[in-house]
């Protein structure tokens, strides 16, 4: 989906739902580690894996129909 952004030009909206992403991951960091221990940190890298691509997939149907009328 990085590539669908860049190219179409909504780097600003990336970055919006990246720093999203990011903070999902970093409540999962500080939680789950002291909860199961390495595993957490996997557990986080997952959690923010998977709010990327939830994000991006959620937007990108506005940002379509916004930019290609």
């Amino acid at each position: 989906m990085d590539g669908v952004y860049i190219g179409a030009t909504w780097s600003r909206q990336m970055r919006n739902l990246m720093l999203t992403s990011l903070v999902v991951y970093f409540a999962a960091w500080a939680i789950l580690p002291a909860a199961v221990g390495n595993d957490g940190l996997w557990v986080a890298l997952l959690l923010f894996q998977g709010a990327r691509s939830i994000a991006f997939r959620l937007m990108l149907p506005k940002l379509v129909a916004a930019t290609f009328r």
